[in-house]
């Protein structure tokens, strides 16, 4: 949803979104779906900039690292972003300093914006306006987990026959490790 920072300014936006096919979007092998994100929040004006605070629930799947079934999980999350306007360098039809003229349709502004270490969730913004949206996206990628799990005790598949071990015993010796092969050499009794 777009919001305008001048309306903020005469009191708090409240914004409410739905955004599907986002499993399109993200580039990850192992994301199934995720479902119909439902969103909302508020947009309201801060000493030194403005406040977005939202909330996020959805569904999420991915494949089980161990035996690649759906891994679902339910999202309810929450967050917070202190956005910033980004000032214009030269004002609307102003000369430069060298007497060159300005081209007034080309807004230009200043890229050098030094940031704190507690301004970590800080974002600066350009123009009048600020979508949603891309924050609603960047918290569902933020919150997809670096390795799912249908649930903590998954067994996995048997590398040697490839039986999902959490429906069946395939009876298969554990394979070892090769490349601990010489070290289990050493603890075999040697012949004298």
């Amino acid at each position: 949803m777009i919001l305008s920072f001048d309306d903020a300014l005469d009191g708090p936006l409240e914004w409410r979104d739905e955004i599907s096919g986002l499993a399109a979007e993200i580039e990850r092998s192992d994301l199934l779906e995720i479902g119909t994100v439902e969103a909302s929040g508020e947009l309201r004006a801060v000493d030194g900039g403005f406040l977005l605070d939202g909330s996020l629930e959805y569904d999420q799947s991915l494949a089980c690292a161990r035996c690649l079934e759906p891994a679902l999980e339910r999202i309810v999350e929450t967050f917070e972003v202190f956005l910033v306007r980004r000032a214009p360098r030269i004002g609307d039809g102003a000369q430069r300093g060298d007497g060159s003229d300005r081209n007034p349709d080309h807004e230009e502004y200043d890229d050098e914006l030094e940031l704190e270490a507690d301004d970590l969730s800080v974002v600066a913004v350009q123009g009048d306006e600020v979508d949603t949206r891309d924050f609603v996206v960047e918290q569902v990628v933020l919150n997809l987990p670096t390795r799912a799990l249908c649930r903590k005790d998954c067994a996995g598949l048997c590398p040697t026959c490839g039986a999902d071990r959490n429906r069946v015993a395939c009876g298969c010796e554990p394979a070892g490790d090769p490349r601990w092969g010489a070290l289990a050499a050493l603890r075999a009794p040697s012949e004298h």
